[in-house]
């Protein structure tokens, strides 16, 4: 193996040796970029919390001072916990649709509490449990004081 770059246009370095399952295996070794800046950075937080199942209102209190103090220390970024909102795990919970209704309201609440903060423009991952014919395990993304996007944790527990 060289350690001097190849040149422009050629594929990367493969790391790994063909077998029966992968014969064209080409995972780079490294990544190489030329002729570009340095990307700028970003300050990500993890943000671990000890959420207490079924107090929805309590673990909000806790997402948004530690969504405070992670910005204060300089993040851009903030990942909360799975289910952080509705505590882990929920167990018999989630077959309420009280419940799931009640994550979903705390999660667009919390988005717009935190733009009227001051934190809109800190981007949140934030773990909630919603609802598509029955419980899911979701992901959102917070930024401008509103969801922007969601995701169903894929697969997910078996309840009922």
């Amino acid at each position: 193996r060289s350690d001097s770059q190849p040149p422009p246009g050629s594929p990367l370095p493969s790391t790994c040796a063909p077998t029966p399952r992968s014969p064209g295996c080409r995972r780079p070794s490294r990544l190489i970029i030329r002729d570009m800046p340095d990307p700028p950075a970003v300050r990500l937080a993890l943000c671990q919390m000890n959420a207490t199942v079924g107090d929805i209102t309590a673990n909000e209190r806790k997402i948004a001072a530690g969504i405070e103090q992670a910005r204060d220390a300089g993040a851009q970024v903030v990942v909360l916990p799975e289910l952080a909102i509705t505590g882990y795990p929920p167990e018999d919970l989630v077959l309420r649709s009280s419940f799931r209704a009640a994550s979903r309201a705390t999660l667009t609440s919390l988005a717009a509490d935190l733009g009227r903060a001051g934190l809109g423009d800190t981007g949140v991952i934030v773990g909630y449990l919603d609802d598509d014919h029955g419980p899911r395990h979701a992901a959102a993304f917070i930024l401008d004081g509103r969801v922007v996007a969601t995701y169903f944790k894929h697969p997910t527990p078996t309840y009922g």
